[in-house]
């Protein structure tokens, strides 16, 4: 499917708790996220090539077409090749919610909040953190969005949360 250029890629740190920066959250190609200075938590999964971009998702690609998301160097999963058989790709985070639940329970991360599966456009399955709940469903086009949050050291990073495509618009 579309939506897949090349990238490089660097490290991982944890995500936690969060509050909407955005405005919006439009499609790819519409009008441009709102997001702060702040870095981004994830830079191994997400890239946002400016205050303004986009976010996307970094993956790797696979000669026979598998892509893997978040990417890895130990070789495809579905046929066993090298890692060196594949290329850094970046994705449009974008796809249909296919399950979501409330936590209400955490010992680190201020409660409730939703998570949900989501099955990605360009194919990857990936259990996400989920932004206004209330008018989603199994089923629902969900879009990437990046969100300010602060971790258990009181550290202010950006992280992706998934919310309704289209939402604001």
């Amino acid at each position: 499917m579309g939506g897949l250029i090349e990238v490089e890629s660097t490290h991982f740190i944890e995500c936690v708790t969060s509050k909407l920066i955005e405005s919006d959250l439009t499609p790819p190609g519409g009008e441009e996220f709102l997001v702060s200075d702040l870095p981004i938590r994830r830079p191994a999964l997400v890239l946002a090539e400016s205050a303004g971009a986009s976010p996307k998702l970094r993956a790797r690609r696979c000669a026979c077409g598998y892509v893997a998301c978040p990417p890895h160097n130990y070789g495809c999963e579905r046929c066993g090749a090298s890692c060196r058989e594949s290329v850094d790709v970046q994705l449009i985070p974008s796809g249909v919610l296919t399950a979501l639940t409330s936590v209400y329970v955490h010992a680190k991360l201020a409660t409730p909040y939703a998570v949900g599966r989501v099955t990605l456009d360009a194919g990857p399955v990936l259990d996400v953190r989920l932004e206004d709940v209330s008018e989603l469903a199994i089923g629902s086009r969900v879009l990437g969005g990046l969100f300010a949050s602060t971790d258990a050291a009181g550290v202010e990073a950006l992280d992706l949360h998934f919310g309704p495509e289209g939402h604001g618009s």
